[in-house]
């Protein structure tokens, strides 16, 4: 996935909708490689904001990509699968759509 930078349009709706998600909250990251850079590639998993106490089932990412506040790459296809991001959200264009 990748999102919008701050400073680009709906990047604070971006980086908001992933603080809403994510922050001061226990996550588990599943990963088994680098990107170019040396950036961990891999997804967040973090328990649904309806039950805190449930299992870390929701993948962050995924969540954004569907919110329509990121982006899903067919290039990085290897990444995260359309079977993991779902046949609609692939299917999307390349905009954040909000």
């Amino acid at each position: 996935m990748d999102a919008p930078e701050k400073a680009q349009p709906n990047g604070q709706r971006s980086k908001q909708s992933m603080s809403a998600l994510v922050f001061g909250k226990e996550v588990n990251v599943q990963w088994n490689k680098r990107d170019r850079y040396r950036r961990i590639v891999g997804k967040v998993m973090v328990a649904p904001s309806d039950c805190p106490t449930c299992p870390k089932t929701l993948d962050a990412g995924l969540a954004q990509i569907t919110m329509g506040l990121a982006w899903w790459y067919e290039k990085y296809a290897m990444d995260q699968s359309a079977e993991d991001a779902g046949e609609e959200v692939a299917a999307r264009p390349m905009s954040v759509l909000e």
